[in-house]
């Protein structure tokens, strides 16, 4: 629920909000589905069924038409899509729109736009109340319609429920380029005066027809049981706890060891193991309570990310970090700095994969500072060098002036042990700087003693630690000497290196999000969720004949067909191979050179760990090698025998492809070898629309980007559209030899 992931399709019905009220598109306006958009190519191919009519905006928001909605974004500009999210409580990753200043593919949610299960529910609950309470209104009526749409006859069937009125948008997504896919469906009911509201986010799976099934599932239950969840709240129901997130070992720890002041534990020190995610709020209350919210959640991240590269810090003394500003201040935290924490539970920041090194102050006095190597473990890192700061300018940190008498310096130089007799005066005067204007280097020189050089850190900790630890704000200023008084005019507050908080939080009170201020303050960097790793091996390692995920295989069947698998014999699999490789000899003309290993997996983890594309697909082959998901689920959904037919001619195929024959051909024609594509409509391949016409460059692109059961199932018929067209003029058996040798 507190895992950020792109909303992808469920996002649109905001940015079709956006879309009317920026005069973009009427209610009617129409736009004919070509299913590619030549902008972005195949990587966003539509995915629902073929529609010969073009399509208002209720029909495309139900059908979730990937077309009309990047077509017509194109003239939709930044400011006015944010700021109908803004509405909803949404809030885009980052400040800058595409090279044309619209919004791109961020209009359907694909990139540039992070949001939770709670997010997403809170800005549903908001549009179905705003359409519910505006009957009359025609924009909101055209989303309503198009969410009620989706339910009757577009993406989101699978969540009807008899007798009530649902209304809802489903979404697929892929987090990252060939990661797992997430799908989301967010609904509610009764579509004219809502009173349930779901959200549903499932990993892998199918995609959104696993969520809408889901979504159904539950919206069913509870019309039929309206007593067992339609009751008011109960009156002793508090804030609980928030739940902890789950931490990749060697990532994120779980917990963390803390010694506590004598002060938070009544007089003695005591080590206190403790939840990371209780440490970070801790840090937030103590480093950032008075910053405004969204500068508390950007600060979150960082002391997160602080514990990954500082774990550890007290070793020597026996455990991980004390609770003063020598780590991290560290107070009881409270609602606030809960909230801050849950909102960003398990992020981080990362440049180029590994964990920044986090540093801020109070106010960087209009120029961050950039971090020397000595502090860096002697690197120079491109995300902490020094640059101007706009956000602060403000503060009232931002000019400060202190007057110190002689005598008191020398009491402060004294008490530091740099100076060790009383001189009864002594000269200041800086003598080195670095780029950012700060004093790096100050020369003392003491009445009737030698000139003597120390670090200007060193020599503001002396001050501040006998006269006061606001005196000397930081190394950037300036000094004369009046009468007896040194006067030192300086500029902000801290060392001013990485995050200044007053400028993070004057790009809170602009409206910035976090991570436009963490964007700006650590250039470079991104932000990423740890989470546990799924181990993944490659097909070919994880079919040789040996011991894996702590089971044996054992091996059955016999000749050119041999089968794998660990615990439960597969007998449907062992009597069906021999028969099924002989047919698919025949049907192809070519024998099967060598034999043929087919491993049945226990279970879908393991089918996925051994390297399985996705959890939606039945099998993977590779060369003579098959690997098959668990024979009772493939029996269950009535796919073994075609699943087993389907790859048992790919791998007699590939003894025999040319040269340069692309995969879409490849899945055509066994397609139209194992008749699997009955039922199916098929196109006529005269048609100018059809797949048959399309280039086979984008048949491939679809084929290989499908992130999704429905884009794949998709890309499957219109390759098969373009193969059968081809095999109509030319006859199968041509067809097939054109393509084998």
């Amino acid at each position: 629920m507190r895992v950020p992931l792109l909303p992808g399709s469920a996002l649109k019905p905001f940015t079709a909000l956006a879309l009317l009220r920026s005069g973009a598109i009427t209610t009617t306006s129409r736009l004919r589905c070509l299913r590619v958009t030549p902008r972005y190519g195949a990587r966003y191919a539509c995915v629902h069924a073929r529609v010969r009519h073009a399509l208002d905006l209720e029909q495309a928001l139900a059908l979730s038409c990937n077309y009309y909605f990047l077509t017509v974004s194109s003239r939709l500009r930044d400011a006015s899509w944010r700021s109908t999210l803004a509405q909803f409580g949404l809030t885009p990753d980052g400040a800058s729109g595409s090279a044309a200043g619209d919004v791109g593919t961020r209009a359907i949610g694909a990139e540039g736009i992070h949001v939770t299960a709670l997010q997403l529910l809170e800005a549903y609950r908001r549009l179905a109340l705003l359409i519910s309470r505006a009957p009359h209104d025609r924009q909101l009526r055209a989303i309503g319609n198009g969410l009620r749409g989706c339910v009757r006859y577009g993406s989101c069937r699978q969540a009807a429920v008899p007798g009530w009125n649902v209304a809802g948008k489903t979404g697929t997504i892929a987090e990252l380029q060939g990661g797992p896919t997430h799908a989301w469906f967010a609904g509610y009911a009764p579509a004219a005066r809502p009173s349930v509201l779901i959200v549903v986010a499932t990993p892998k799976g199918t995609g959104s027809a696993d969520a809408a099934k889901l979504g159904g599932e539950v919206l069913r239950w509870m019309h039929r049981h309206p007593s067992s969840w339609n009751q008011p709240p109960s009156a002793n129901a508090a804030a609980a706890p928030p739940a902890q997130s789950p931490h990749a070992p060697g990532l994120l720890p779980k917990t963390v060891l803390v010694r506590e002041t004598a002060r938070q534990s009544h007089g003695g020190k005591r080590l206190v193991k403790m939840p990371l995610e209780t440490y970070v709020a801790g840090v937030v209350q103590g480093e950032a309570q008075d910053l405004p919210f969204t500068a508390q959640v950007a600060m979150a991240v960082l002391a997160r990310t602080w514990v990954l590269t500082n774990r550890g810090r007290h070793a020597a003394r026996g455990f991980d970090f004390c609770t003063t500003t020598h780590c991290q201040d560290w107070q009881t935290p409270r609602a606030t700095a809960w909230r801050a924490t849950r909102r960003t539970t398990g992020q981080v920041l990362l440049y180029h994969g590994r964990p920044v090194q986090v540093f801020y102050s109070e106010d960087c006095g209009g120029r961050t500072e950039t971090v020397a190597p000595g502090y860096t473990d002697g690197k120079r890192l491109p995300y902490l060098r020094g640059h101007p700061d706009p956000f602060c300018l403000a503060s009232p940190d931002r000019n400060w002036s202190s007057r110190v008498s002689n005598a008191a310096l020398i009491r402060a130089l004294l008490q530091a042990r740099i100076l060790q007799h009383r001189p009864s005066s002594v000269g200041v005067a800086i003598a080195a700087r670095d780029r950012d204007g700060r004093a790096t280097r100050i020369l003392l020189t003491p009445d009737g003693g030698r000139p003597m050089a120390i670090t200007a850190a060193r020599f503001r900790f002396a001050v501040d630690r006998t006269l006061g630890w606001s005196r000397l704000k930081s190394t950037w200023f300036t000094l004369h000497r009046t009468g007896n008084d040194w006067i030192f005019n300086g500029h902000g507050l801290g060392h001013g290196a990485g995050l200044c908080q007053a400028g993070a939080a004057g790009m809170a009170r602009r409206g910035a999000s976090y991570a436009s201020i963490l964007a700006f303050y650590y250039p470079g960097t991104r932000i990423a969720y740890l989470d546990q790793p799924t181990a993944q091996v490659s097909l070919q390692a994880a079919l040789q004949p040996a011991a894996e995920h702590g089971r044996r295989w054992h091996i059955a069947g016999s000749g050119r067909c041999e089968v794998r698998y660990q615990g439960r014999r597969p007998s449907q699999v062992v009597q069906l191979c021999g028969p099924l490789l002989r047919q698919s000899e025949r049907e192809l003309h070519r024998r099967l050179r060598g034999k043929v290993l087919v491993s049945v997996f226990p279970t879908t983890a393991a089918f996925l760990a051994a390297g399985g594309r996705s959890g939606w697909l039945g099998a993977a082959a590779n060369k003579n090698r098959i690997a098959l998901q668990p024979e009772p689920l493939l029996l269950r959904k009535g796919l073994l025998r075609n699943q087993l037919h389907h790859d048992l001619l790919h791998v007699v195929m590939a003894g025999y492809l040319r040269p340069h024959i692309d995969p879409c051909r490849q899945e055509g024609a066994v397609l139209l070898l194992t008749g699997e594509s009955k039922g199916v409509t098929k196109t006529a391949y005269k048609d100018q629309d059809s797949a048959a016409g399309e280039p086979l460059r984008i048949l491939n692109a679809a084929l290989s980007q499908a992130r999704s059961h429905l884009a794949l199932q998709q890309a499957y018929r219109d390759c098969y559209d373009w193969v059968a067209a081809r095999a109509a003029l030319t006859g199968k058996q041509q067809f097939l030899d054109s393509i084998l040798r």
